[in-house]
Parts: structure tokens; C-alpha cells; sequence
């Protein structure tokens, strides 16, 4: 029984705010995950920019609220994140709160896919297929410059 409460207390111990939330939001604790990630987002974490951005979406713990939602998750695109790269790209591919725009879908899922989701390079060639190869170079240069700008001003 000793042994159990001390890898409980170890747990906590080397748990952080971020890992908290995440554990407060599998709990499906979603409120207390805001109020832990919100703090860590806003001192410029993308993990926690992300994972804010998908409560905001589901209106778990927080007020659904798409612009909100997407604000976090340009924020976590811009910080580098995979997952959130991803994501953007598919709003950008879908028109979801923003307009429609092929060339910055492929930008986002290009980074996301270089980042290593195989589910942006899945999502990318379903979005090349839809843009003329005039579009595609045009594309390939702003995903290049996004990259080369560390994500900034890539939309």
C-alpha cells in the first residue's frame, strides 16, 4: 500500500500543469483541463495551445466558441505542432470559419506532413489533387518560406 501511495505522490510530483490537463481532460474533467492548459497556452506551449483549441471547439469545459478555438489553434500551427498544423490545414481546406483556400491547406498539411503526420500527407494529396499545377508551385513556395520563417506570417 506504501508503495502504491508513493507512485501516486511521484506521479504528481513530476506532473506538470500541462500533463495535469491532459489528465483533468481524459478524466473528462474538462473545466479543471481549461483552467490548467490556459495558463501553459498562453505562455506560448503549442501542446497546450492545441489541446485548448480542441475544448474550444467541443465546447468541453469552455463555451464552444469556433473563433476562440481557432485562435489557439493558429497559435499552436505557428508554434510548430504537428497536430495543429494539421488541423489547420484542414479548415483551410474546408473553409471551416475562414475561407477557403487550397494553396494554405497544402502550406499547413505540407508542414504538418514534414513534421511527420501521416495524416496530413494523406490529407495533402487529397487537397493537390484539387489545385492545378500552377497552384501546387505556388504552394510549394509558400510552404518553403513558412518553414524557412519558422511559421510565421503563413497566413
Amino acid at each position: 500500500m506504501a508503495a502504491a501511495a508513493w507512485a501516486v505522490c511521484a506521479s504528481v510530483a513530476w506532473g506538470g500543469p500541462y500533463e495535469d490537463g491532459l489528465a483533468a481532460k481524459a478524466q473528462g474533467d474538462y473545466a479543471h483541463a481549461a483552467q490548467l492548459l490556459r495558463p501553459v497556452a498562453q505562455r506560448g506551449e503549442a501542446r497546450a495551445q492545441f489541446e485548448l483549441s480542441l475544448l474550444y471547439r467541443a465546447g468541453q469545459g469552455v463555451p464552444a466558441d469556433a473563433r476562440e478555438s481557432l485562435r489557439w489553434l493558429r497559435l499552436a500551427a505557428h508554434g510548430g505542432h504537428a497536430p495543429a498544423q494539421s488541423n489547420l490545414g484542414a479548415v483551410y481546406a474546408q473553409g471551416r470559419g475562414v475561407p477557403q483556400d487550397v494553396q494554405l491547406a497544402y502550406v499547413w498539411l505540407s508542414a504538418a506532413a514534414t513534421n511527420g503526420s501521416r495524416e496530413a500527407a494523406t490529407n495533402l494529396e487529397v487537397v493537390r489533387r484539387r489545385m492545378t499545377p500552377q497552384q501546387i508551385g505556388q504552394a510549394q513556395e509558400r510552404a518553403q518560406d513558412c518553414v524557412q520563417h519558422q511559421f510565421t506570417g503563413c497566413d
